[in-house]
């Protein structure tokens, strides 16, 4: 019993100290931002529209982690995307709707331009 409850304290701690490192190091905010440009560009892709990588890459840099990630969880539901294939049920465009109010009060808008996001990832 002892060893099955040091085996799982040492679990958490590795684990609690990997997500410390991940989120508050630039190496989280880096993943992240990667992941959120590819899928973005391949969203535009869909639509036919270019956007700027360097530019997203810039305003990236301005948010803390916690922005990126309400980005990287509006950017998984992908509202718009289902919205236009006639597949966003209630359900999902409730948590839409949160999670823009989480963005708003967050100021994430405020503190990036993503515009040219507007009508591709996120509401215009």
């Amino acid at each position: 019993m002892k060893k099955t409850l040091a085996i799982l304290f040492g679990i958490s701690v590795f684990a609690g100290a990997g997500y410390a490192t991940f989120a508050y190091t630039p190496i989280g905010k880096m993943a992240l931002s990667k992941w959120l440009i590819k899928k973005w560009m391949q969203s535009a892709e869909k639509v036919n529209k270019k956007l700027d990588r360097k530019k997203l890459e810039q305003e990236l840099k301005k948010l803390k982690y916690s922005d990126h990630e309400l980005l990287v969880k509006y950017t998984m539901l992908n509202p718009l995307e289902k919205k236009r294939k006639g597949k966003l049920n209630d359900k999902a465009e409730q948590r839409f709707k949160k999670l823009i109010e989480k963005m708003t009060k967050a100021k994430i808008y405020q503190r990036a331009d993503l515009s040219q996001l507007d009508n591709i990832v996120l509401p215009g």
